[in-house]
């Protein structure tokens, strides 16, 4: 039976509104995220479907237009860039993925070298950039590679005419326009617009099916008992093992006498918050104390019985005192949880396989166990395995930034 929250304790209140809170800002997340992805998807399929090109180049844009050519878009403050390391790239396809938000104001890679700068224009014929050491031009009848990285806006194009593979990077948010209509201009020149209609229309149609749903709400009935304590299971383990301490208490009676001594000593090393059993005050002189401390023993009388006495035992060494251990210092993860990982935002390795507790310190996503990528961080805060494929954190708002090791 559903429990009424005019009468449910206030602490389940509070946990239900809390945890309400929480599923309705990551729903709105990923609601954002995917109607930005739609809206997209569908003007690209709009222009794929009508879109045909312009006669000439924009005023005061000085390029040749060979006969019958067309412009397709032009775009200022790009950069023409190589790749020295670089001797292959993937083929010539339809690659429409959206760029993560986080990656349109990277800056270029430390490994490519910036060769100059100007206005680029995308033809159905060819891709030409007017810098201002010349004009560079990649034709797509040479094009023999081509690839749009993810965590950067550049784009690299390979052909055959050029020795070293180079490309343009595009340090404004006009990336995704000129990925769309570079794909575009490659399909009309391979014949290929109606192949690529379809393609559109299929990624618009599988999007659509990955709708969020809203969330299911809470009730205050519904609250868990660790949320009554701050702390959770922590605080909760806390209370057992001092009931437990109590029992133990119990059974073994009361505590033994202990020098005034010793026992500052062990006020003195008590962290501040622990429950220190009553000191019972002594009668009887510490082993510890000096010879001169002690009454002389009575002489025997003649008719007193001698016992010799037992050997003295030399009493037990005082444990000597220690100071509590300092805490752990925090330590700088770049906006990570505190983990006992080193699991960061910084930088480093990527995650491939997390250790098993790292949900413990993380926010996880459901089936975060089934990912077959790297570990990231999505846009609500959530953690994925699926970094590095296609649609990890799609149903999070998409993809924030890696964990590194």
């Amino acid at each position: 039976m559903t429990e009424n929250p005019k009468v449910a304790p206030a602490w389940r209140v509070r946990w239900a509104s809390r945890e309400n809170d929480k599923r309705q800002r990551a729903f709105q997340v990923a609601a954002d995220a995917w109607r930005r992805q739609s809206n997209d998807l569908g003007s690209m399929h709009t222009a794929a479907t009508e879109f045909r090109g312009a006669l000439r180049a924009p005023l005061g844009v000085a390029i040749d237009l060979r006969r019958g050519e067309t412009v397709y878009v032009t775009l200022p403050a790009a950069q023409m860039i190589e790749a020295p390391h670089m001797t292959a790239l993937p083929g010539v396809r339809f690659d429409l993925a959206p760029i993560p938000a986080e990656s349109l104001g990277r800056p270029l890679p430390d490994a490519f070298k910036v060769m100059d700068a100007g206005t680029v224009v995308v033809t159905d014929r060819r891709v030409v950039l007017l810098g201002g050491r010349g004009k560079r031009e990649w034709a797509y009848a040479k094009l023999v590679g081509l690839l749009h990285d993810q965590s950067s806006p550049f784009t690299l194009m390979h052909v055959v005419n050029r020795q070293k593979i180079s490309g343009l990077y595009f340090p404004s948010a006009s990336a995704p326009g000129f990925r769309f209509n570079l794909t575009l201009a490659i399909a009309d020149a391979n014949q290929q617009r109606q192949a690529l209609v379809t393609h559109l229309g299929s990624m618009l149609a599988a999007h659509q099916r990955t709708q969020p749903v809203p969330p299911t709400l809470v009730t205050p009935a519904e609250a868990p008992a660790t949320a009554r304590v701050p702390g959770g299971k922590v605080s909760i383990g806390v209370v057992l093992l001092f009931a437990l301490c109590a029992f133990a208490g119990i059974v073994a009676g009361p505590p033994a006498q202990t020098s005034p001594t010793s026992s500052s000593a062990t006020r003195a090393v008590a962290p501040a918050d622990a429950i220190t059993p009553p000191v019972v005050a002594q009668e009887v002189p510490s082993l510890a104390t000096t010879s001169s401390s002690v009454s002389p023993s009575p002489k025997p009388s003649p008719t007193m019985a001698i016992v010799k006495p037992k050997p003295r035992t030399s009493p037990t060494p005082r444990p000597k005192r220690t100071t509590a251990s300092p805490a752990p210092k925090r330590v700088n993860l770049c906006g990570a949880p505190q983990n006992p990982y080193g699991y960061n935002f910084c930088g480093g390795s990527l995650i491939y396989s997390p250790a098993s507790g790292v949900c413990g310190y993380f926010d996880c996503i459901d089936y975060f166990d089934n990912g077959v990528g790297y570990m990231i961080q999505c846009n609500d805060r959530m953690v994925s395995m699926s970094g590095g494929r296609r649609g990890s954190c799609s149903h999070h708002g998409g993809n924030r930034r890696p964990v590194y090791k």
